[in-house]
């Protein structure tokens, strides 16, 4: 059986990550985080009423892995193309997720085995916003992903407590019997294109917590973007091929799920957990062909 997190992570002892040779470089996480909003500040900046919140909820999209010290190199050249995402006096918003399983870890193997439609379900809290939802993420047979979301008035963390008529909607496993299964948190930065329906995420400063381990991981940038329709036409894909940096698959559930839990099943995962280990530990190669 597999042990499930408890209710307040981030505030017990747990498992040092170093069990798992991850020993992140986390000297250079603050430094990194005081230089990357140094940048930010130069940037124009854009509201959340300006952008819409449910923006872009159906979409396609592409991720990236990045070393971080190769993002604070060519970031500001983005300055002319996009706005800096800025709420409640920040650039930089921390995010905090409980995800849900099945027993089994249905949502963590179907991604595992290559299932073209498939489910994630999670908690989130939008920590400067106070603002708190149930979300639900499906990645269709096409490729694209569409996001529903319940705005709720906490993180959500019993199962029994989500609205139904949600699920049913939108859901094809109402009845599917959810405990929880990863924290997660992790700071993002978000870009809107100036002139065309895009948005890019940087995310960094992942953590996990899962099974009285926990896993941080820093030294590398997980960029998403964002898009109605796919294309590598706008500035930042440009700037990534011009890095030849290409598309990856990453899931920071399944990665989370793998990291903290060795002994599940994770062999189609090893690549990508081979080059997160890299750039965790400092090295300065993305997913570069």
């Amino acid at each position: 059986m597999i042990r499930r997190p408890v209710l307040n992570p981030f505030t017990q002892k747990a498992a040092s990550p170093s069990q798992r040779g991850l020993l992140p470089c986390l000297n250079d996480y603050e430094s990194f985080h005081g230089e990357f909003n140094r940048i930010l500040t130069s940037f124009d900046s854009i509201s959340l009423d300006k952008i819409g919140g449910d923006a872009l909820q159906d979409r396609k999209d592409m991720k990236y892995l990045l070393p971080a010290s190769q993002v604070l190199t060519w970031i500001a050249d983005l300055r002319t193309a996009y706005y800096a995402f800025k709420h409640c006096g920040d650039f930089i918003q921390p995010y905090r997720t409980l995800y849900f399983d099945s027993a089994h870890y249905k949502f963590y193997f179907d991604h595992h085995n290559g299932v073209a439609e498939r489910y994630k379900i999670r908690a989130r809290e939008y920590v400067l916003s106070q603002a708190s939802y149930l979300e639900i993420k499906h990645k269709t047979g096409n490729g694209r992903t569409i996001k529903h979301r319940y705005k709720t008035k906490q993180l959500e963390t019993t199962p029994a407590a989500f609205p139904h008529d949600f699920l049913e909607e939108n859901f094809p496993y109402p009845h599917l019997r959810l405990e929880p299964s990863l924290w997660s948190r992790f700071q993002r930065v978000t870009f809107v294109n100036k002139a065309d329906h895009e948005r890019v995420t940087l995310d960094f400063g992942l953590e996990f917590y899962a099974a009285d381990v926990y896993i941080p991981l820093t030294g590398f940038v997980i960029a998403e973007v964002k898009q109605n329709r796919s294309t590598r036409e706008t500035k930042f894909a440009r700037q990534l091929k011009s890095l030849l940096v290409r598309p990856t698959s990453f899931s920071k559930y399944c990665v989370g799920i793998a990291l903290t839990h060795p002994a599940v099943k994770q062999n189609n995962f090893k690549p990508i957990l081979k080059q997160i280990q890299e750039l965790s530990m400092g090295g300065q190669h993305g997913i570069i062909h």
